[in-house]
């Protein structure tokens, strides 16, 4: 008798945790718009130049992500980025393109082109250029999303190595739960 009480209390506690989860999960928004300002740090490590005619410049930057309005998103903060890219001058014309990964608290990756030459002239304030975000593994494996950013620059802390600059980079993102 008193195993039977300890098995159905046992139940019973399962199921009040258990369900308030299956509710959220299904009350949870599938797509929304947010935004955010990731807080980079740039480090350039590589560098070629034909004098007169181009300049090619890698870098590696890495950033933190700061939800500026709170929305919700099915994303577990704090996000860390790491991007890869370069920085191309030739023509007279200079533009960035590139990929990165964030990585949420639980690990999950996402990933993410972008590219300066495309800008959504709808949005003149995110005038730096336009990324998408195609996917990732684990909550982002379903996770897509199209936005636009702005650039400003910022100092880089003390000691950073030569040629390291910081830039805060706002974004306004459409997302969707595929």
């Amino acid at each position: 008798m008193t195993r039977n009480i300890i098995k159905k209390a046992i139940c019973l506690c399962a199921l009040v945790v258990i369900t308030p989860n299956i509710a959220r999960a299904d009350d949870a928004p599938k797509k929304g718009r947010k935004t955010f300002t990731i807080h980079y740090l740039y480090h350039p490590v590589g560098y070629s130049e034909v004098p007169g005619v181009g300049k090619i410049t890698t870098l590696e930057a890495s950033g933190q992500v700061e939800n500026m309005k709170g929305e919700s998103v099915p994303l577990k903060e704090p996000l860390k980025v790491k991007c890869q890219m370069v920085s191309i001058e030739a023509a007279g014309n200079s533009w960035t393109e590139g990929a990165c990964i964030t990585t949420d608290a639980d690990g999950d990756l996402l990933f993410s082109t972008f590219d300066s030459r495309k800008v959504d002239k709808s949005q003149p304030k995110m005038n730096c250029g336009t990324y998408d975000n195609p996917g990732g593994t684990g909550k982002f494996k379903s996770y897509a999303a199209t936005g636009a950013y702005a650039c400003v620059l910022a100092e880089a802390p003390k000691g950073e190595p030569a040629g390291s600059f910081a830039m805060d980079v706002s974004h306004i993102e459409n997302w969707q739960t595929r």
